[in-house]
Formats: structure tokens, sequence, C-alpha cells
């Protein structure tokens, strides 16, 4: 499937598969892709921050459909991770948009583990925690 991504903008191309969606530009080069569970659920989201490559994965409680934490990391040019932002005790209104999450900021090139429980197992050289808030108006 091919579509123009705004209305003066470059054609870009989507692609299916059982648990994938993959959206490349019309050279071939993957610009984003979204990979669901069994349940059909988000589970890792590749794409561009910026210049530079990250992944989110988010984690679901039983089959719960919004997700209990998001974690995302982002890899310098070379690979190498440098940033992770694990977002939890996330609250979420009646309309499925967060308003409120805590935030874990971990700086460094140590690696970031998640142990089979999603607890974070991480020794990132530089760590800030602090909660996000968001009010959002309907229309």
């Amino acid at each position: 499937m091919r579509f123009k991504t705004f209305e003066e903008g470059a054609f870009v191309n989507l692609s299916f598969t059982d648990n994938q969606r993959v959206i490349s530009s019309n050279s071939g080069q993957t610009l984003e892709t979204f990979t669901f569970d069994g349940e059909g659920r988000l589970w890792k989201h590749d794409f561009q921050n910026g210049s530079d490559p990250a992944e989110e994965e988010l984690f679901y409680e039983g089959d719960g459909k919004i997700p209990v934490k998001k974690v995302m990391t982002i890899y310098d040019s070379s690979g190498n991770h440098y940033r992770t932002y694990v977002y939890s005790e996330i609250e979420i209104d009646e309309h499925g948009n967060w308003t409120k999450r805590r935030v874990n900021e971990y700086r460094g090139k140590e690696e970031y583990r998640i142990d089979e429980d999603g607890e974070d197992n991480s020794n990132g050289m530089w760590k800030e925690n602090y909660t996000e808030s968001r009010k959002l108006t309907y229309y």
C-alpha cells in the first residue's frame, strides 16, 4: 500500500504481516516498524528520534489493553545505547489518554535490562526520577 504522508508530502509505503506493520520510503528505507503481540496489542515500535534510532517496548498486565509500563531506548548513530526512559504508574483518562506517569530517565552507556517480571534491573550511570502530568481538553 502506498500513501502520501501529508498534502504536500512524500509518498511512503506500508506493508503488513500477521504481527507487524512497516512504513518505508520509496527508496526502501524502513522508517517505522510496529510489532504486535498475540493479543493484537502494540508490543514494540522502532523509529527515528531525530537522526537517532529508537525503540519503544510496551508492557501490559494480563489481558489489559492499556500498557502499564513503556520503555523507550535511544541509540546513537553507531548503534550504542545512550538514553532510556521508563514510563510507569501511568494514569489514563476515560478516553484512553495518559494524564500522569512516573518517568525514570537513564543516561550513560550501561545496558538497560528488564527481568522476566518486568522489573527494572538497570545500572545506568545517571538516573533522574520525575512525574509528568498533562491536562487534556476535549471538544
